[in-house]
């Protein structure tokens, strides 16, 4: 049986936004510097912002008796995480088909470039989608890149969206944000909507649509001990952010008015879904007059028709599949800390335990090709 990986990452090597903007661009764009002989960060926007380049973005080949946050160097980055030659290496020895391919370093979304900058921002997402591109064009059956959408208005992400749509190895747009670039959705991001449904490419939302501190992540890292950090990293597993984004959708009415738009969460995790549907029903049936929310389905309906979800380590949610077999994706995180490679197969034997061969098919493969678009 393939496996396909719903949710992977690469790590972006230190040269991809300095070798592909534009010159006058290039002292506010992102840039690595060596803090020293055991750590290097990230620089962005001329150094007003500095992001350390942590080992639990490539911890695959390392004990987990010797991870830590800072120590961590290119120089010890494990190359299937930026060169996708390397990549394909350590899929073969994971026994994995297909992974679909978030960024590391740009995780956070545009914004992470400039929230103010719009030349700096567009130029960088132009960046980072053109070297996924050329990463994915290696294998571009087995590497699905998801390419990236600014955060600076609908106009801006419509032509992105555009732009790389018949670009080889780049399935779907990753949102760091609504398509008018808030934390809400408004009416014009329907022109957004469309566009994706005309062009069949689905929305991804990697964990959430907004980040609680406002920094993009980076305030993280100065928490004043490491349990906190943890806490944090707990936090981002319990789908907190993305019940939010998906009963925003939902509830003002995505779905219904776009109703072949596919929406996809990922590193979400899946256990909380049956809970997520029957709340968002019964409230929906309580305050849908006042409310003036006039959907003719269900919420759950729309959630069962057009959104998916992907799992890492989620017995629970895989022991009630019955309420949403078709939307849940297993997925390994690689290169990241919740990877279990090279004993992926291991994971999902855990995982899978008494599940049909037929229901196994849906939860490694189907419903990834499905919610992506791609070819079976």
């Amino acid at each position: 049986m393939l496996l396909y990986d719903a949710d992977a990452h690469v790590i972006e090597p230190p040269e991809t936004w300095q070798d592909r903007v534009p010159s006058k661009l290039k002292d506010r764009a992102p840039k690595v510097v060596r803090k020293n002989e055991q750590s290097d960060a990230w620089v962005f926007e001329g150094g007003k912002k500095e992001s350390p380049v942590v080992m639990l973005l490539s911890t695959p080949g390392i004990s987990p008796v010797n991870w830590d946050l800072y120590t961590m160097t290119y120089d010890n980055v494990r190359p299937g995480a930026y060169d996708p030659k390397a990549r394909l290496v350590d899929m073969d020895t994971d026994m994995i088909h297909a992974q679909v391919l978030h960024p590391s370093i740009a995780l956070g979304g545009a914004g992470t470039f400039s929230e103010k900058d719009r030349e700096l921002q567009l130029a960088c997402v132009a960046a980072y989608n053109d070297w996924l591109a050329e990463y994915a064009s290696t294998d571009p059956d087995r590497l699905i890149g998801l390419a990236m959408m600014p955060v600076s208005g609908v106009d801006d992400a419509i032509a992105e969206l555009k732009r790389t749509h018949d670009i080889p190895g780049l399935h779907g747009a990753l949102l760091g944000a609504y398509p008018n670039g808030g934390a809400f959705p408004t009416p014009d991001d329907d022109r957004f909507w469309a566009a994706a449904q005309e062009m069949d490419e689905p929305v991804v939302i990697h964990v959430s649509l907004f980040d609680d501190d406002g920094e993009g992540g980076e305030a993280v890292f100065h928490m004043p001990n490491k349990g906190l950090i943890l806490a944090r990293i707990n936090l981002e597993r319990s789908a907190r952010g993305i019940m939010q984004a998906l009963g925003e959708i939902i509830l003002s009415g995505i779905p219904e008015r776009f109703p072949k738009l596919r929406i996809v969460g990922t590193e979400t995790g899946v256990g909380w879904i049956p809970y997520f549907m029957e709340q968002i029903d019964d409230n929906f049936m309580r305050h849908r007059f006042w409310a003036e929310t006039d959907l003719k389905m269900l919420p759950s309906e729309y959630f069962k028709r057009q959104c998916f979800c992907t799992f890492q380590v989620d017995t629970y949610g895989v022991r009630n599949r019955e309420h949403m077999l078709h939307n849940i994706m297993w997925s390994t995180d690689y290169p990241h800390s919740g990877a279990d490679w090279p004993n992926s197969v291991r994971t999902v034997e855990y995982n899978l335990q008494g599940v049909p061969d037929d229901e196994r098919d849906l939860l490694v493969r189907k419903n990834c090709i499905r919610a992506f678009g791609l070819a079976a």
